[in-house]
């Protein structure tokens, strides 16, 4: 399951009237690359609310473990099971270190969209050749457009990994394929890992939030969940707050234009936005 964190941060609109709903995916690997939608001003806000809801949620579960210890090594996201391999272990293709790869373990089972146990003594051993169905961006059915974040379904559906579709507990099928997008077929050679279920207990508890940590988790496959209400421009009239006057002719205003009923003439609509935070 995914860690839904968050709630929305009041605003001075957020408790006029109705607001419209979307779900993005923010991928922090795009922050700062040229012509990406994705923001460090958002990343920031992102950021301090994760380590604030993240926290609060360790001091709760420690309550309930009543002092027992857990377990030293890395979670890893996995995207579906590939084969069982023989008695050293199966493979599974998963979001490992910020790029797809095979990750072979044994004594698990394990299906995609879950998180894999603490792992230790993850070492690169080779590579595997395997097919994928990816999600790519159709440059030229972009060409011209703004940068936009991938729409998603709030329960997590749509999510991708490099193209992948990533089950994080909400489908991994998106309610529809995103405008400019396609589906391709691939046959690719991606690392392999062998790992071992960790025996290593944390002897102080799991450590808090930190921005390594953060994108030690992104990189695994981890979605976290934020929402705020935001001020974006009007989609109807494009931010100019007028629309082609349609009314019968006599009640059309001079210049042909009335104002956007969307936004009142306002050019701006109040939007409850949740950001699906991955890498």
């Amino acid at each position: 399951m995914p860690i839904l964190i968050g709630a929305p941060i009041p605003s001075l609109f957020s408790q006029e009237g109705e607001s419209q709903e979307t779900a993005e995916m923010f991928q922090v690997s795009r922050v700062g690359a040229r012509g990406a939608a994705e923001t460090r001003e958002l990343l920031g806000l992102i950021y301090k609310d994760v380590a604030t809801h993240y926290d609060s949620k360790l001091r709760e579960e420690a309550a309930k473990n009543n002092g027992e210890q857990e377990f030293k090594g890395e979670r890893i996201r996995v995207i579906r099971k590939l084969a069982k391999s023989n008695h050293n272990g199966d493979l599974f293709l998963c979001a490992y270190a910020g790029r797809p790869a095979v990750v072979k373990i044994a004594g698990v089972q394990l299906r995609g969209g879950d998180l894999t146990p603490p792992l230790a003594n993850i070492t690169e051993a080779g590579e595997h050749v395997t097919e994928i169905t990816r999600t790519v961006v159709d440059l030229a059915a972009k060409k011209g457009s703004e940068p936009a974040l991938q729409k998603v379904n709030k329960g997590g559906g749509g999510l991708t990994f490099f193209g992948i579709p990533l089950d994080t507990g909400g489908g991994s099928a998106p309610a529809e394929e995103p405008p400019g997008t396609k589906q391709i077929k691939e046959t690719k050679t991606l690392p392999v890992f062998t790992a071992e279920i960790s025996a290593e207990k944390l002897e102080e508890g799991p450590p808090p939030m930190s921005q390594q940590l953060f994108l030690s988790m992104v990189k695994n496959g981890e979605v976290f969940q934020y929402q705020q209400f935001e001020e974006r421009r009007c989609q109807e009239c494009r931010g100019f707050g007028k629309i082609t006057d349609t009314r019968p002719i006599g009640m059309r205003s001079p210049d042909g234009k009335m104002d956007c009923p969307d936004c009142g003439g306002a050019g701006k609509i109040k939007w409850d936005v949740t950001y699906m935070v991955g890498w």
